[in-house]
């Protein structure tokens, strides 16, 4: 995951950086004395693009209005891209990369460009830009959407690459790069040479297609990069909220199938614009199941959105039924689109079928649409009036996307925008609602009997009203608990040991957190206390079981306080976007082998049974809690723990030890060392029923987690 490979970088780039400055800048301090005149001299044309200010987004597209001189080209041939990104440029005014590369505007199609041959299978970028000496910043670089896959040289080394290069399906396709390059890789006061190898998917389309090509620091270019996804993922879960809304109103009222297809079209519409954003790569979403996703869901939303407003106004318009006819045509049509997605595995073909097939279709359903809403306009139906501003909002939406799917244009997604004035045009027409019904309030004004009526069923549309919300945040709070209850595993097994463990939140959702995890062979012990609880704990926990995942998925290697150090970046950078004063307390146990662990991270003491000598040693825990500052290397150590058989470890958090009696007493650290101390012979599940025994006359308002670890004979 690119966000991630970031955070993992970062840890060692503060390591390497004395010492890169110091070679650099014995490096630059030659050049400077063997230089007679600066490089880059002012109001000169350069084929090399001077970046002036790295500590600042610079822009390393080039465009047709541009005009010369060209800094950007292109090569159909094989040649090797380390080689080439290596050869060192003198002159900033003449990059002469060879006869056989091509000047080319990027992002953008490369099918014009002399030399292309169709079904071209990889092609070579190449781009020279100069950096001065003595910036401070991190630079990553932002490359767009490249299709399918690349592998990114800058200066003779790798710094990055997408999709599996010999893969027999699509990888890459939508997923913006952004590469960090080592400091060692860049050449500071000099020309850097960019090469970037791309193969094409099956679609006849191949390079830097769209999307934002720059430079900058890497803080600045992920907070750009991610900024618009979180305000989309804002907007999509507005839409699901309200899909879910309109599809528990049909399974109140199943007459009313306008609430059905309404409710299906805003649920699948907010997964669709989800799938579209990049935080699914961020999260690692296989390409493949993603994108079949993504085409079901935009093959069916349109036609779902038809019947809705056909059940809506209910028109017995005789065009209408002349046009339900022709519909069972084109939802046959649709149906076999469908087939093709769910049984073939080509997302190229899928492509195909869209833009040619099925984009074609939905003009079918916009006529049926307008049909409809003119009619009732005609009419002089208020509600046909407002959801026709609304539908041609969309409709705007669509056309932006579909010609920035077909590369007509180059503009982001936009659909999401136009969808809210869509739905404040649904806002207009239950308003709408609510004046008929003042209206019809002052027409029966001089009859108090049906006056009273009239607002007892207002209050009892009220009442339904605040009941859906409540049972639809209800709702909401089961989905989080039932998602916190896969992700925490009910039976951990690591091999050598028995485990029992128990977790109880105070509220439906909690912030405490526990895991096993297997590796690569390693196996990994967490436990974590998330400050407060309920849904802003939860979803911290979830985000630090996520990160925790990532980090020992990408690198199994890392040491426990390394692992803390990179989750630590991850949950201060999004505990602050929450703008929650929350932290974690937090300790992760790496085995060794099956005797030793060691462990690092700020939480409870750790209990230790000693069974040889029959008493329960207290081994203390050192750090810092994780949110509350941006780094946190200098805090952390690693200490061992060594174990042998039939000894017991007890880690747990502090909802058991601050549980209060009637009388308010605490259980207490010392009451768990008893408890320890006298029944740490037992196997751990008898050790945890005595543990929950003890706690019966005791009440916690904190999360309750406990995990008893006995060494046993293999």
């Amino acid at each position: 995951m690119q966000f991630f490979a970031f955070l993992k970088k970062g840890r060692s780039y503060f390591c390497s950086a004395a010492l890169s400055s110091c070679i650099l800048g014995s490096t630059l301090a030659q050049t400077t004395i063997l230089r007679s005149e600066p490089l880059l001299k002012p109001k000169q044309s350069y084929q090399v693009q001077p970046i002036m200010n790295p500590d600042q987004i610079t822009s390393l597209a080039q465009t047709a209005k541009d005009a010369a001189p060209w800094t950007w080209w292109i090569h159909f041939q094989n040649i090797d891209p380390k080689q080439e990104s290596a050869r060192p440029v003198a002159d900033l005014r003449a990059d002469q990369p060879g006869p056989d590369w091509h000047a080319i505007t990027v992002p953008g199609p490369i099918t014009k460009v002399p030399g292309y041959r169709s079904g071209q299978a990889v092609v070579y970028y190449r781009k020279a830009f100069y950096l001065p000496a003595g910036f401070q910043s991190p630079l990553a670089l932002q490359l767009g959407i490249i299709d399918d896959r690349d592998i990114a040289w800058l200066n003779g080394c790798r710094i990055g690459f997408s999709g599996q290069w010999d893969g027999l399906v699509a990888q890459a396709y939508d997923r913006r790069r952004i590469y960090v390059p080592e400091p060692e890789c860049l050449r500071k006061d000099q020309v850097n040479v960019l090469v970037i190898q791309v193969r094409g998917s099956a679609r006849d389309s191949i390079g830097l297609i769209k999307g934002k090509v720059q430079t900058g620091p890497i803080v600045q270019i992920y907070k750009e990069y991610l900024l618009p996804p979180m305000l989309e993922i804002a907007l999509q879960a507005m839409y699901f909220i309200a899909g879910l809304y309109f599809l528990l109103f049909f399974m109140r009222r199943m007459r009313d199938r306008e609430n059905l297809f309404f409710g299906l079209f805003a649920v699948e519409f907010a997964i669709y614009q989800f799938l579209r954003t990049q935080i699914k790569t961020e999260l690692d979403f296989p390409l493949l199941i993603a994108k079949r996703v993504e085409y079901v869901l935009l093959f069916s939303g349109v036609p779902f959105l038809y019947y809705f407003f056909r059940y809506y106004f209910r028109t017995e318009f005789r065009w209408v039924k002349y046009w339900d006819r022709i519909l069972w045509v084109v939802n046959a049509i649709i149906g076999i689109s469908l087939g093709v997605v769910l049984f073939i595995d080509d997302p190229g073909l899928w492509w195909q079928v869209q833009a040619k097939i099925v984009q074609p279709t939905w003009l079918v359903f916009f006529c049926g649409i307008f049909i409809i809403l003119f009619y009732h306009v005609g009419k002089k139906d208020r509600d046909a009036f407002y959801m026709l501003l609304g539908i041609l909002a969309l409709s705007a939406g669509v056309v932006l996307d579909t010609l920035t799917s077909h590369e007509v244009i180059n503009l982001p997604p936009t659909l999401s925008y136009f969808f809210v004035v869509f739905l404040l045009g649904l806002a207009a027409i239950l308003s709408n609602r609510f004046v008929r019904l003042h209206e019809v309030n002052a027409e029966l004004s001089t009859n108090l009997e049906k006056k009273v009526q009239l607002r007892t069923r207002q209050l009892e549309e009220s009442h339904d009203e605040l009941r859906r919300a409540r049972d639809a945040l209800w709702s909401e709070m089961e989905l989080a608990r039932k998602l916190q209850e896969i992700l925490i595993p009910p039976k951990p097994v690591l091999p050598g040991y028995e485990i029992a463990c128990f977790i109880e939140p105070a509220a439906g959702v909690g912030g405490d957190y526990y895991d096993v995890i297997h590796v690569n062979g390693k196996s990994w012990i967490v436990i974590g206390d998330v400050s407060g609880h309920g849904v802003s704990a939860g979803l911290v926990m979830m985000m630090v079981q996520t990160s925790i995942h990532t980090v020992i998925q990408q690198n199994p290697a890392a040491s426990t306080s390394d692992l803390l150090s990179i989750v630590n970046k991850v949950i201060y950078a999004n505990v602050n976007l929450l703008g929650e004063a929350l932290y974690v307390t937090i300790t992760v146990l790496a085995v060794i082998d099956q005797q030793h662990f060691c462990f690092s991270g700020l939480h409870q003491d750790i209990l230790i049974y000693r069974a040889n000598e029959d008493r329960v040693e207290v081994r203390e825990t050192d750090g810092m809690w994780l949110g509350l500052m941006a780094d946190i290397r200098a805090d952390l150590d690693i200490r061992e723990i060594k174990l042998n058989t039939h000894d017991v470890v007890v880690l747990y958090t502090d909802g058991v030890t601050e549980a209060r009696a009637r009388d308010g007493s605490f259980y207490s650290d010392q009451k768990l060392l008893k408890l320890l101390a006298e029944f740490g012979r037992l196997g751990a599940p008898e050790i945890k029923e005595k543990l929950l025994h003890s706690l019966r006359n005791f009440d916690s308002d904190d999360d309750v987690t406990f995990l008893i670890l006995k060494k046993i004979e293999l």
